[in-house]
């Protein structure tokens, strides 16, 4: 695939990676991560296991390398002849203007981007799914589901939280939902960063997705909640600062324990360190988080990603690590709660 050949092009190239750290665009996380991790994720799992198999929000990173490499004018690095996916990113390159004026970051020109904005939409309606993310009653194998029971466990907790954007969880708690990488929205037509993003269904009602965060962490999800603040035209959405939404919502319900379910970590370390300096603050308390694994390998992941994600002072990351972390195999919440 053209994506995966791009990939190898640049991880293969060590001057170019030097090239591309002494200019100041490759970011490396606290907790290890940087933009060529995901290049290189890219390259080894694609020629490995097939595209089908490269985490779906890796792919706009690539869109991000374009415009770095570009940026350097390297002598060092020649992009791939007949590349499709190059091609398209040079289609989408016609907005010139940037979103915010204050910066001359480049990766304002990748939100904008219309391939990216492509990629963004591609997700969004494939997730809507004809609708079904937002008319509970159409969605198949109710009848399988026990409906009452997933109600009454859900009753349980203080606060509900997804990283989805479609209105299930509403629909089954009847109970409001944060959603912190937004939302469908219906028949309102929306902004965010000049992009106004959304589908008709059916001639009757207009689905809206422009605030949906998926993508890389490191555009589509973190410097676009970025640009989002140093935005101040009235036109666009102010969408979820995730950190508050997350600590507010936890200080205001007193909440000691977190159950994470149906999550994998892996470009969402994010959410976890919210978590991590909540729970901090409450030295004195029980707290505890419960991580939902499907398979070893999942539960694996987690561990290793929660470990290299405490990354604090010195005192703080002392108090998180007394945070007890504990694991529930989801089969068999599964089983008991939801499947009939």
């Amino acid at each position: 695939m053209p994506g995966i050949y791009f990939a190898e092009s640049i991880i293969k190239n060590v001057d170019l990676i030097k090239e591309l750290d002494d200019k100041g665009y490759v970011n490396k996380l606290v907790f290890g991560k940087s933009e060529l991790d995901l290049v290189e994720s890219i390259a080894r799992v694609g020629k490995k296991r097939g595209y089908k198999f490269v985490n779906i929000e890796y792919w706009s990173i690539l869109i991000y390398m374009f415009f770095a490499i570009n940026k350097i004018d390297s002598e060092k690095y020649v992009f791939p002849q007949n590349n499709e996916f190059i091609t398209l990113i040079k289609a989408g390159n016609i907005n010139k203007n940037k979103i915010v004026t204050e910066t001359e970051d480049i990766r304002q020109f990748v939100l904008s981007n219309g391939f990216n904005t492509y990629y963004r939409m591609l997700f969004a309606t494939a997730i809507l799914c004809n609708g079904k993310a937002v008319n509970f009653s159409t969605l198949s194998n109710l009848s399988n589901l026990k409906l009452d029971k997933i109600k009454k466990i859900l009753d349980n907790y203080k606060v509900l939280i997804t990283l989805n954007y479609d209105h299930i969880l509403e629909n089954m708690s009847l109970r409001p939902v944060q959603h912190i990488h937004g939302q469908y929205v219906l028949n309102e037509k929306e902004y965010v960063y000049y992009q106004s993003l959304g589908i008709e269904l059916n001639f009757e009602t207009y689905v809206s997705f422009s605030d949906i965060l998926i993508g890389d962490y490191f555009t589509n999800k973190t410097f676009a909640g970025i640009v989002n603040v140093m935005n101040k035209n009235s036109i666009n959405k102010k969408i979820a600062n995730i950190v508050k939404i997350v600590g507010n919502c936890m200080e205001r319900d007193k909440v000691e324990v977190v159950v994470i379910f149906g999550m994998n970590i892996d470009n969402d370390q994010h959410i976890i360190r919210d978590v991590m300096l909540r729970f901090s603050d409450m030295p004195a308390k029980n707290v505890k988080i419960i991580y939902c694994y499907f398979t070893e390998e999942d539960r694996n992941t987690f561990n290793e990603q929660y470990e290299s994600s405490i990354t604090f002072r010195k005192d703080v990351s002392h108090r998180v690590k007394e945070t007890e972390l504990l694991y529930i195999k989801t089969q068999d919440i599964l089983q008991e709660y939801f499947v009939k």
